[in-house]
């Protein structure tokens, strides 16, 4: 089966001065059986903040082992849950601290594998330039897989986004304020090594990237009925 996009969608909280926000809820309309990632990016001057719960419709989502990176200011989580019924669920990222920007993303994935196993080859990088180009290199793995890189820039000037040949853009977000950055998740569809590339042109950038293989669901497993011979 091929993978599919079905929703996607993000939330804010910032704050300039105290209090500072510790979650960010927003609202995801997805279909039935699908895979969701969740994406959280935040930045933090005074030290790192690091992802506490993640929930969908009430229900607990997992981080994917190693789909973390922070470089003590900015932290990037990606978690995911499977949900068998449709629904407009809130999703809900909640942190351990108080921070001056966290945003969050939800996307919401047709014929994608529904267990913890059905991730791969996960990676991450970080560095900082002026213009900089967010990448992660993925290894070669399944057939038929998505490789999805999720990542954050934080830096001087309101950034615009651009991706990398041949990946799809899923969802993107800008904010300006105190630390003005840009906040990206995008696909492609490979099983080859692949380097993906998130340009952001936002001055001088902080930025982290995080990438992985989503593989497609199996196909179900095929019955042989052995009828008695007469």
């Amino acid at each position: 089966m091929a993978i599919g996009l079905d929703a996607s969608a993000s939330g804010l909280a910032s704050a300039d001065v105290a209090p500072f926000p510790t979650s960010v809820s927003f609202s995801l309309n997805h279909a039935a059986d699908v895979s969701i990632i969740v994406v959280s990016n935040n930045f933090w001057g005074g030290g790192l903040r690091t992802v506490s719960t993640v929930t969908v419709g009430g229900a607990s989502a997992s981080q994917i082992s190693g789909a973390a990176i922070n470089d003590g200011f900015r932290n990037e989580e990606v978690w995911w849950i499977y949900r068998a019924s449709a629904g407009d669920e809130t999703v809900v990222i909640t942190l351990t601290g108080g921070v001056s920007r966290l945003v969050g993303f939800a996307v919401s994935l047709l014929d994608a594998s529904g267990s913890a196993d059905g991730f791969e080859n996960v990676a991450t990088n970080s560095g900082t330039g002026a213009n900089p180009t967010a990448s992660v290199t993925v290894a070669a793995g399944s057939t038929g897989r998505w490789i999805i890189q999720a990542s954050i820039a934080i830096g001087n000037i309101i950034p615009s986004i651009t991706v990398g040949a041949g990946q799809t853009d899923i969802i993107n977000k800008i904010h300006d304020g105190s630390g003005p950055g840009g906040h990206d998740v995008n696909y492609k569809a490979t099983s080859n090594a692949t380097t993906m590339q998130t340009t952001y042109s936002s001055g001088t950038s902080w930025w982290l990237s995080v990438g992985f293989g989503m593989k497609p669901r199996a196909a179900a497993d095929q019955c042989i009925a052995i009828l008695p011979q007469i």
